[in-house]
């Protein structure tokens, strides 16, 4: 029976825990463009991010 398993579990989430901070601060500007509503690339940006940081955070929260 392997013991060190909870040690690399801890581990794995520490890898995720980095990552998901950075996409929930990156949510705070993309919410302003979306509010603002600039046009053109940066709508398209915006959208974009906002897909990726609520498929991140659901992928993560998921598993």
């Amino acid at each position: 029976m392997d013991t060190r398993a909870p040690v690399r579990a801890e581990r794995v989430a520490g890898w995720f825990r980095t990552p998901l901070i950075v996409a929930a601060l990156l949510a705070i500007p993309v919410i302003g463009v979306q509010e603002y509503n600039p046009g053109g690339a940066w709508n398209l940006i915006a959208n974009a991010l906002d897909w990726c940081i609520w498929g991140y955070s659901q992928q993560t929260w998921s598993s």
